[in-house]
């Protein structure tokens, strides 16, 4: 018992509100608590002395979820100045006659029972008939899970139909698919409840489904707007300068070939020249000579 391959614990059945249980985010029916302080518990005394010596001190607990079928750690801070009572059952099938003890745990605000999660299964509603109290106290078809009641868990239809044979008044602990949350419905004087049930694997709370993370998903951080500012250039002591306009271009005439004027372009004198001797006179021409005319 209590050890890490245990499919047992304390089952979180009744949760106050405002107490520190609801604080820590401990759920009724959905978690269970396997060890506290690192000390692994089983059906006995061990938790109970835990809170009360841990008064005003943290205590941190290992809890096992049934729907998200995790393990996760829970610090928790017992007070006697919650404003709970100072009483709370715990049920022990090692008892005999399987009695409900009383125990001083209203230091932790919640009442537990020890049970074996892997029996948790549930019942799910599946239709609802209309007029009947099921309708009348808000069970949903296809949505409610029916988990148990404060005394017993329920996991079929026998079960329920115990509840509702011998006591005139009870409360059940429903879990809802579409919030995600469990609550807790007051019946009076109801021998039926008028709605079908389905049991069994199929209809198991651990194939419930979790909201979507749409509906948790956090808030967006806030957008920083950072404005830079930059420093003024320093006056000078240059007069600034007028905005003077560009003149306007001249106006645009049709040219004339005629009064034009030609541009000419000579060409550099070829190395190539008339070596002839004319009386014994050296008279060097130019074999060629052209220019070009351009407009």
């Amino acid at each position: 018992m209590g050890t890490s391959e245990s499919t047992c614990g304390f089952r979180i059945i009744y949760v106050a509100e405002s107490s520190p249980a609801e604080k820590a985010g401990l759920v009724s029916y959905l978690d269970f608590i396997i060890s506290a302080n690192g000390i692994p518990l089983s059906p006995d005394q061990t938790l109970s002395t835990i809170i009360n010596k841990s008064l005003n001190c943290k205590v941190l607990l290992k809890v096992y979820n049934v729907l998200s079928e995790d393990f996760r750690t829970v610090e928790v801070t017992p007070s006697n100045s919650w404003g709970g009572e100072v009483q709370a059952s715990i049920k022990n099938p090692q008892n005999p006659g399987n009695k409900a003890e009383s125990h001083p745990r209203g230091h932790l605000g919640a009442s537990v029972r020890w049970e074996n999660w892997a029996n948790c299964e549930g019942i799910r509603v599946l239709e609802v008939t209309p007029g009947s109290n099921a309708q009348k106290y808000g069970l949903q078809a296809e949505r409610d899970y029916i988990l148990g009641t404060e005394q017993i868990s329920i996991n079929d239809y026998g079960s329920l139909e115990q509840v509702l044979t011998s006591k005139s008044k009870f409360d059940l602990y429903v879990y809802n698919s579409a919030t995600g949350k469990v609550r807790r419905i007051q019946f009076e004087n109801c021998k039926s409840l008028g709605c079908t049930v389905g049991e069994g694997l199929a209809n198991s709370i651990k194939n419930a489904s979790i909201p979507s993370e749409e509906k948790k998903q956090e808030p967006e951080p806030e957008k920083i707007v950072v404005t830079v500012l930059q420093k003024e250039p320093e006056a000078k002591n240059e007069k600034p300068q007028e905005n003077i306009p560009p003149p306007p271009p001249p106006p645009v005439v049709a040219k004339d070939k005629s009064k034009v004027p030609v541009a000419l372009h000579v060409l550099p004198p070829p190395s190539i020249y008339d070596l002839s001797m004319e009386g014994l006179t050296f008279q060097p021409k130019v074999l060629l000579s052209k220019y070009i005319q351009s407009y």
